[in-house]
């Protein structure tokens, strides 16, 4: 497969909910990673759900479950690690759940970066100011979102994103630049994340989830990005 996969055409909704962080911590395969904590006892748990019309591995939807981390480095930071995106480099998400709707999509995740890519049933209901969303699979229900767009206007945002897996014995960091148009808000945002009895997510504390309120939501109206291979590779320090 020809690198980076391009994201030529999508749309993307994201919200970071906090979440205690011990249960996450214990997810980490590898002992040279940190769950971050944003306040005491909890750590931002992150969903995102993408539209994609024109990539480079075909029309598809994909829902990303995660959390930020950081590598061998301090895991405490003041603010909302997405506002820390841009000055801690080894600050990224480490993805828990991939879901696709494609399996060429998920053969591409699996194969080049170690992600834990599943095929499922992806449902989006995209409204003006709402956006739903339903995942399941053969296993069943895995995860239902819902996110209000925020009500400040739209204007241009580029980010980076980075995204930590594990491919056999080494641990891979892969830096992203996004372009987008969209929204962002902190106070006041809304959105809500239920997680259902499924294998996947069984160790997330759902009930806890269920009832918080998000430290951001993003609601991006275009979403531009190239996806290309691992950044940064170190040898894995596994439990």
């Amino acid at each position: 497969m020809d690198l980076p996969i391009r994201f030529r055409t999508a749309r993307a909704w994201m919200a970071s909910i906090p979440c205690p962080i011990a249960p996450l911590a214990k997810l980490l395969p590898d002992r040279s990673l940190r769950a971050v904590s944003v306040l005491p006892g909890l750590a931002p748990l992150a969903v995102a759900v993408f539209h994609c019309e024109d990539t480079s591995v075909g029309a598809h939807n994909e829902v990303v479950l995660g959390f930020p981390v950081r590598h061998r480095k301090s895991a405490a930071v003041p603010l909302v690690p997405l506002l820390a995106e841009r000055w801690l480099v080894d600050l990224g998400i480490w993805v828990h759940v991939l879901a696709v709707d494609t399996e060429g999509a998920a053969e591409a995740a699996r194969a080049e970066w170690g992600l834990p890519a599943i095929v499922a049933r992806i449902a989006i209901d995209a409204r003006p100011d709402r956006v739903t969303c339903s995942v399941a699979n053969e296993d069943g229900p895995l995860l239902n979102v819902d996110i209000d767009r925020p009500t400040a206007p739209s204007e241009p945002q580029h980010f980076p994103l980075r995204l930590w897996t594990k491919r056999e014995a080494e641990l891979l960091r892969t830096d992203i630049d996004v372009d987008a148009l969209g929204t962002l808000r902190r106070v006041g945002a809304r959105a809500k994340l239920a997680l259902e009895h499924h294998p996947a997510v069984a160790t997330f504390p759902a009930s806890a989830i269920a009832r918080a309120a998000p430290l951001e939501v993003r609601w991006l109206d275009t979403y531009h990005t190239a996806l290309g291979a691992p950044t940064a590779r170190f040898l894995a320090d596994a439990r």
